[in-house]
């Protein structure tokens, strides 16, 4: 809860409109609201300038501007503020459009009350100091990454060109002024050996889609000799195509001379990813516990499967950062629609559907070692077809994300909900058996199976 009073700026042009949200509000929180008030477009950018605001209640029809376009016009000039859309406009397609643009809710007159909007404003700027939470994590994750010397490189397929992070080229000893190297360039930093081992990893990663970790020695233009240790990892399009192949490369010199040093430099990354994989659970519990403690059961599920059927503890760990956050996207989800304790309408429930591609587009920018951000935004892909947001089917899906699927659903079955009582484990596993196959992997369903029958899994 906002402990201050909060400023806010009413784009509003029925004087009757606004007398009433004025007063709902005031019921609602005596003292807690300090409204500003325009009645036009134009007027917004040149009141932001003039006094501090918190957050915007946008009303999409005015005199000169209406529908899905006022709110263009007005995030222009309010990147950084949070705003709500209270408009008389009842239209789902222009509320999910304005959601999925980033309106923190869309509110309809009438509708809401002044608790209700009360709580909405409060949200929507919590919601904005979480995102710039999640921003300082990211600063801190690039600052923990050029300590540790890492950085990430690309390579697409259709235009052989190649792509560097600033790190790279620091590690190569390169200028960032001359661009990334050509293939060519590229290999003759290598001894010619190295060059062949490096073609033939390309090769096997485009054609059966598997990712290689290997290191690399490296000839710099200071005449000095780099040891890097590097990954390579296939990128799919969403016909399932190898399009790209995406890489790390830290610079593993010193751990030739000193590998207690390396540790020092590893645990320091880890404890970032730690720190900013607890920051965001933490800033989704605050809007929904329930999902909150889901994320966390299901990821106790997920790797007890992933053991199970003998992953790796590298892609163990993974799933866990995965499962920890697959469900992060909800953040763009209004809080109103998330602990509603009715049957969601088609509308609320496309809005719901977006927090998988939500999720991936809060963490694509985070390099983990592991795909997370592709596992979160297929943990609702079905092995027929029928999930979303892609549609993907059988093998086009990460095992991890079946994995997640699967653990996803026995969790949810068997878990109280706002809008349901909790259906039992029984439950949760006759569904998984009934789709086996059909919607969920059929080895991660017997590997699930098998935890519960015979290692009596419970969740904590």
């Amino acid at each position: 809860m906002i402990d201050r009073q909060i400023k806010i700026l009413l784009i509003e042009d029925n004087p009757g409109d606004v007398r009433l949200i004025k007063e709902m509000l005031n019921q609602a929180m005596p003292g807690q609201f300090d409204i500003a008030c325009v009645d036009r477009l134009e007027k917004v950018a040149k009141i932001l300038t003039e006094m501090n605001v918190d957050i915007l209640l946008l009303d999409l029809g005015l005199p000169d501007s209406q529908g899905i376009d006022t709110f263009d016009r007005v995030s222009v000039n309010a990147v950084t503020l949070p705003i709500v859309v209270l408009t008389g406009l009842h239209d789902n397609v222009v509320g999910l459009s304005t959601v999925q643009k980033g309106a923190q809710d869309y509110l309809i007159k009438g509708q809401v009350n002044g608790s209700g909007l009360s709580r909405a404003i409060h949200y929507a700027i919590e919601r904005k100091q979480i995102e710039e939470a999640l921003k300082e994590n990211e600063r801190l994750l690039q600052e923990a990454q050029r300590l540790g010397r890492i950085g990430n490189w690309a390579y697409d397929l259709a235009t052989r060109q190649i792509t560097w992070s600033d790190e790279v080229f620091d590690l190569y000893e390169r200028p960032k002024d001359l661009g990334p190297p050509t293939e060519e360039e590229e290999a003759s930093y290598y001894p010619p050996e190295q060059v062949k081992k490096l073609r033939e990893y390309a090769r096997l990663a485009v054609e059966t889609g598997q990712e290689f970790k290997y290191d690399i020695v490296v000839n710099l233009p200071s005449g000095k000799i780099g040891f890097f240790t590097t990954s390579m990892r296939p990128v799919k399009d969403k016909d399932g195509r190898v399009v790209k192949l995406f890489g790390t490369v830290q610079d593993i010199t010193e751990r030739k001379l000193s590998e207690e040093q390396l540790k020092e430099s590893y645990q320091r990354l880890h404890n970032t990813l730690v720190g900013i994989i607890n920051a965001l659970s933490i800033s989704l519990e605050k809007r929904d516990p329930y999902t909150a403690n889901h994320q966390r059961r299901v990821t106790q599920l997920a790797c007890a499967i992933a053991k199970e059927m003998g992953l790796s503890d590298d892609r163990v760990e993974g799933l866990r950062v995965a499962g920890s956050l697959h469900d992060i996207g909800k953040i763009y989800v209004p809080a109103e629609i998330l602990s509603k304790p009715t049957k969601l309408t088609s509308a609320e429930f496309e809005i719901i559907k977006t927090h998988p591609m939500g999720g991936y587009e809060i963490l694509q920018s985070v390099e983990f070692p592991w795909p997370v951000g592709q596992v979160i935004v297929q943990h609702h892909e079905r092995m027929d077809g029928s999930g979303y947001p892609a549609g993907l089917k059988d093998d086009d899906i990460l095992l991890e994300a079946r994995i997640l699927a699967v653990a996803d659903v026995v969790e949810a079955m068997s878990s109280h909900r706002p809008y349901r009582p909790a259906w039992g484990i029984d439950a949760a596993l006759g569904e998984i058996i009934k789709n086996r196959g059909i919607l969920y992997d059929t080895q991660v369903v017997d590997a699930c199976m098998k935890v519960f029958k015979e290692r009596a899994f419970k969740f904590e």
